[in-house]
């Protein structure tokens, strides 16, 4: 068979490409009624493409088509009081009720949780097409009441990013964040990483704590906070810092000094997580009830009533029981060198009886002023081999560090985390 020569295959190439060129100016540029005109100044022709209509949707319901009707639960308010008014039958609200039960049960409809109802006329007449519940900040109940009846759970896409700050302390820590409209939520996570190593109600004024966080946000409004990955806590001169790092021989993250060491100890600094110190450990108090003095083997927190109390460390509860000077108590045997007693509560935390095993942190009562107190406090009580000792004084002894092996992957993190607290910037 015979080759074709170069120049020949060259001009079957221009030939093609030239056919294809000039069927597609002839479609882009046909005469009549649907040709596109060219109306400003560019002689050019162009091709105009008109971009379709998108219909704005919340939910998957076509919202410019229906009138909005917004409010909030009334307190005492049942899921048919919220319907009844817009042409829904009773019938419609038991099919509506049925539908839901394994999507989420009216039932659990909460007073001060906002709803929407969108309406439209039928017959001159206002009627409810859908029914939006707001379960929590980022999920909520759509019920579709137009044409079949249905329930769905929609869901908000949640947007995490990092922040940075500081506060200065001049009363206590709450009170710090609600000065700078920070989140306090990022409070009470900062009282659980310094659980074991700072007495939160021994801060002095101009203490400071600056903080790496991630804030959760929803439809660009903060929804909560998430994981703090790094923080710092100044008083005069002395720094404590925290480092959240993946612990792999606990496979679990921990927070850290900067040298590694695990900020975790045996036991907790308090039993409590806000409050004060009301009364200190003493061999010689006034007591304020029997108006003499007497030895006071343990440490007052005041807090409001139904504050839950923790367990300070891990252990197997001894004793729960009413006696007329304690009133309510729990007492903990944690090992063989340490036994904690928490006095004067007003109820036991749930399934908290002689011989169950508790873990630090673990809620085994709440505060009250049962037995011989003045006011709503936790007594908290430590025994050292068998003798009462201050707990405040006690150096407990720390969780394992962070092994030898990670260290650098730390040291690491640890400079890029100490560049952002540095700033008190935005991230």
């Amino acid at each position: 068979m015979q080759k074709k020569s170069p120049q020949k295959k060259l001009w079957w190439i221009v030939l093609v490409v030239g056919t294809i060129a000039i069927a597609l100016f002839s479609i882009f540029n046909r005469g009549g009624k649907d040709a596109p005109s060219n109306t400003g100044s560019d002689a050019t022709d162009t091709l105009l493409v008109q971009k379709p209509k998108v219909e704005e949707r919340k939910f998957g319901i076509p919202i410019t088509k229906f009138n909005v009707v917004e409010g909030e639960v009334r307190r005492g308010a049942v899921f048919s009081d919220l319907l009844l008014d817009y042409n829904i039958s009773w019938e419609q609200i038991l099919v509506a009720a049925d539908s839901c039960k394994k999507v989420f049960p009216v039932t659990k409809i909460k007073a001060g949780n906002a709803y929407s109802v969108f309406t439209y006329l039928k017959d001159s007449i206002e009627t409810a097409a859908y029914f939006l519940y707001q379960i929590d900040k980022t999920d909520f109940l759509r019920i579709s009441l137009k044409d079949s009846t249905n329930a769905k759970i929609f869901s908000l896409p949640v947007e995490t990013t990092l922040r940075s700050g500081n506060v200065k302390i001049t009363s206590n820590l709450y009170d710090a964040f609600k000065e700078k409209d920070l989140p306090v939520g990022l409070a009470l996570k900062l009282s659980d990483i310094y659980a074991w190593t700072l007495d939160f109600y021994r801060l002095n004024k101009n203490d400071e704590f600056s903080f790496l966080f991630e804030e959760r946000k929803a439809e660009g409004k903060s929804i909560g906070v998430g994981r703090v990955l790094a923080a710092e806590y100044r008083s005069g001169n002395d720094t404590l810092d925290a480092f959240r790092f993946y612990h792999s021989a606990l496979d679990m993250d921990q927070f850290f000094d900067h040298k590694g060491e695990n900020l975790q100890k045996s036991m907790l600094k308090s039993p409590v997580k806000f409050g004060r110190i009301s009364s200190r450990y003493s061999l010689r108090r006034f007591h304020p009830v029997q108006k003499r003095y007497k030895a006071h083997l343990g440490t007052d927190y005041a807090a409001p009533h139904g504050t839950p109390i923790l367990a300070v460390g891990d252990g197997v509860v001894l004793e729960a029981k009413y006696s007329k000077y304690n009133g309510r108590y729990v007492k903990i045997k944690h090992n063989s060198t340490y036994t904690s007693q928490y006095l004067h509560m007003s109820k036991y935390g749930s399934g908290i009886k002689a011989g169950v095993r508790v873990k630090q942190g673990q809620i085994i009562g709440y505060v009250g002023a049962t037995g011989l107190a003045t006011g709503p406090h936790v007594c908290l009580r430590l025994w050292k081999y068998g003798k009462q000792v201050d707990h405040l004084r006690e150096k407990f002894s720390p969780a394992d560090p962070i092994p030898a092996t990670d260290l650098p992957v730390f040291q690491d993190s640890v400079r890029v985390l100490k560049q952002y607290l540095s700033g008190f910037q935005d991230a």
